[in-house]
């Protein structure tokens, strides 16, 4: 490469910066996807799936009333349902079913929700 092309591109040490940003973009990445597979203290992903379409399911049978006076709270848990699940896809964590875990969706129907 032409000396002119090299300090253009950032040179040797332009390489360099973009490995070492490549290689902590990497271990940032393996550690989100460790998060999300976690058991220990937080579940990992499919639990926090799980436990926010429980929420939903508890609100439903047990407050249905204050679902019915607040709609707007149907669409926060959703919000978090479509993330938590959008997740669980760029992560390429498959869905791991176990009898009923995750439980379904159990508000409106969305497209896109499992």
């Amino acid at each position: 490469m032409e000396l002119g092309k090299l300090h253009q591109a950032g040179g040797i040490f332009g390489a360099f910066k973009a490995v070492r940003a490549a290689r902590r973009n990497a271990r940032q990445m393996e550690e989100v996807r460790r998060l999300a597979l976690t058991r220990g203290s937080t579940g990992g992903l499919i639990k926090r799936i799980d436990e926010n379409r429980e929420l939903l399911a508890f609100l439903q049978q047990e407050c249905p009333d204050v679902l019915a006076k607040n709609w707007w709270v149907e669409g926060w848990i959703r919000m978090n349902d479509e993330f938590f699940t959008q997740l669980q896809a760029a992560l390429e964590i498959a869905p791991r079913r176990f009898g009923d875990y995750p439980r379904p969706w159990p508000g409106k129907a969305v497209s896109g929700l499992s």
